[in-house]
């Protein structure tokens, strides 16, 4: 039997259909995950360095590729549908697969992102304490530092608060 890699949905973006079944790209249910972990579109741009409309994207490609609604959105935060709850089991489940082949692959993990809310004007004295205690519990991180303004600010090469 011939297998068919044709492109599903948007402009070959993922999901490419392999004997009639659809493959659901793991950025769309990592999108999904944080979305009913945080409750919130708003807070799962942040935490994934997305905009809320490409938050909101990722979701509208997922239930079009499932083809049912997995949640909805009320005054306090989002609710799973039934269909929901389910996907929600198993991308959970295919997620930790998927993390498991990638880290016994032997490729190398990707830094953990670290965000530290402090006051700017103790961030000089304070900041290079907590990143030399998150690496030692943690290991590499890969940090970086917003001012009030939200401008981003590289540490330590581009001239950000000092690592000390």
């Amino acid at each position: 039997m011939q297998e068919s890699h044709q492109p599903n949905g948007d402009a070959g973006e993922g999901g490419f259909v392999a004997d009639g079944r659809t493959n659901i790209p793991t950025d769309l249910l990592r999108t999904f995950v944080a979305i009913c972990e945080l409750g919130s579109f708003t807070k799962t741009a942040n935490l994934l360095d997305l905009t809320q409309p490409a938050v909101s994207a990722h979701m509208r490609r997922l239930e079009s590729m499932i083809g049912a609604d997995l949640i909805t959105k009320s005054l306090t935060g989002v609710v799973l549908t039934e269909c929901g709850i389910e996907v929600l089991r198993h991308a959970r489940r295919m997620l930790a697969i998927n993390d498991q082949i990638v880290t016994g692959s032997g490729a190398e993990a990707q830094l953990q992102v670290v965000r530290v809310g402090i006051p700017n004007i103790h961030a000089p004295t304070v900041l290079g304490g907590i990143l030399r205690e998150g690496m030692a519990a943690a290991g590499p991180l890969r940090p970086f530092a917003r001012t009030v303004a939200e401008r981003k600010v590289g540490l330590p090469r581009a001239g950000g608060y000092p690592v000390y």
